[in-house]
């Protein structure tokens, strides 16, 4: 599980019996497991000794500019070889591998059920690299290669539309989302077209059902009448195209559009207009998935690394305040670019320590509010283990618009001592090359795990 703890897993903190073990998985079906203690798990397997004291790193968040582009997760383990099994592995056939392997660290105790575990981190190896003898140090990120590849959208070919004008073919479809209309702002329409069949006179417009073409254009004139909206079937997929009833030469057709509707259904007549909704239906369909454009295929971020929770709050936070996005994608497009695009033009968009992408409409904020004990108490019961919610900015918030904090880290260490867990949050304006004044540390021991 991930987010709150179990309370067994909770009171087995509380006991000190709860242990933190890292797994990575190589391509030959064979699971490594690393603790700071030998351990025996009867759903996990034996567990190797092997991390040294301070051996797990601090969970690590950045983002250079500003909220302009996802943010990244990683998080640093250190093991000792002891046994030569890393060695063995990065020498031999998986040497070239080891990079992008499966990674999860966890939060495990004996005598409780599997599913009490907590997942801190899951994700994939980004660097293997021996620091000394029998040494080697880990760094781990989130898993998405989906995200460095194209919107996976139908592209124009002679096989799919064999009548198109040259300059149609090898063009990817277009999508469109929200309502875009020129009205004040030109003579022209504000989404460009593919002419896709110069037969029957036919201006691609756009990937699945659209709610409603407003306007057409040919170069810069309205075209009240000699047109029709058509939606067509194309070798499993669905488009929405402008037909028009004769021949419109060298002119440059351009559109008005409502844009797609919720799960690609037009008779609903609900065009998707929250900047989050459009948000997660991009991600869901185009990126992780290749969506043929109907209800029935239809993708919704159960099934994607898509932070569920995350994502329905902000769009109700954009329901709360009427906040609206239009979204015309006519370029090639990766994942990432996407991502960084909306960040840039709304909110910052990060990974939970699930490995989930969430976005949350918050900006964080230094301030000089003291929590009182028990504040913190409340706090800490909620925030343990808890960087998908993006507490530090829950607790730092401020509408002033004192010292931006742009890069935190968090650490947890165990006091065997004191036998109770304290939790160090480290907050630091990067952007302008210098640290906050009084960096920001909040502990919570006690139990209040």
């Amino acid at each position: 599980m991930s987010g709150i703890l179990h309370p067994d897993l909770k009171a087995a903190i509380i006991r000190n019996d709860a242990f933190a073990v890292f797994e990575f998985d190589d391509p030959g079906s064979i699971t490594y497991q690393y603790s700071g203690a030998w351990a025996d798990s009867e759903s996990l397997g034996s567990i190797k000794g092997f991390i040294p004291e301070n051996g797990f790193g601090r969970s690590r968040r950045a983002v250079p500019i500003r909220g302009d582009r996802l943010q990244s997760a990683k998080i640093i383990v250190i093991v000792n070889d002891m046994d030569g099994a890393i060695a063995e592995l990065v020498s031999g056939r998986y040497s070239r591998r080891i990079r992008g392997m499966d990674a999860r660290i966890r939060i495990v105790a004996s005598g409780i059920e599997a599913n009490a575990y907590y997942l801190r981190f899951v994700g994939q190896i980004l660097k293997c690299n021996k620091i000394g003898t029998a040494k080697y140090k880990f760094e781990l990120g989130p898993k998405a290669p989906e995200l460095k590849t194209y919107l996976r959208v139908p592209v124009v070919t002679k096989s799919l539309w064999p009548n198109a004008d040259v300059d149609a073919i090898e063009k990817r479809t277009p999508l469109v989302y929200g309502v875009h209309s020129s009205a004040s702002l030109g003579s022209r329409g504000m989404l460009p077209t593919l002419y896709v069949d110069t037969v029957k006179f036919q201006y691609l417009v756009s990937h699945q059902y659209l709610g409603s073409i407003t306007n057409v254009y040919a170069d810069d004139a309205v075209q009240a009448s000699g047109w029709s909206e058509i939606n067509l079937w194309v070798e499993g997929h669905r488009y929405t195209l402008v037909d028009f009833d004769s021949d419109q030469g060298t002119s440059v057709i351009t559109v008005d559009a409502e844009g797609a509707a919720f799960r690609g259904d037009p008779d609903s007549y609900d065009v998707i207009t929250n900047p989050a909704t459009q948000f997660k239906a991009i991600l869901a369909n185009y990126v992780f998935h290749a969506w043929d454009g109907t209800p029935e295929d239809w993708h919704d971020e159960s099934d994607s690394p898509i932070h569920e929770e995350l994502l329905h709050a902000a769009e109700q936070f954009f329901n709360s305040r009427g906040v609206k996005g239009s979204l015309g994608i006519t370029e090639p497009t990766t994942g990432l670019s996407l991502i960084n695009l909306w960040a840039s033009q709304f909110y910052p968009v990060f990974w939970t320590s699930d490995a989930k992408i969430a976005i949350r409409p918050d900006d964080w904020y230094q301030t000089d509010k003291e929590w009182t004990a028990e504040e913190g108490a409340a706090l800490a019961d909620r925030i343990w283990l808890r960087e998908d919610e993006h507490f530090v900015g829950e607790m730092l918030y401020d509408n002033s618009d004192k010292m931006l904090a742009d890069e935190w880290s968090v650490g947890f260490l165990y006091s065997h001592a004191d036998n109770k867990t304290l939790e160090r949050i480290h907050v630091k304006d990067t952007l302008r090359g210098w640290n906050i004044s009084d960096e920001l540390e909040l502990t919570w021991a006690e139990s209040t795990i």
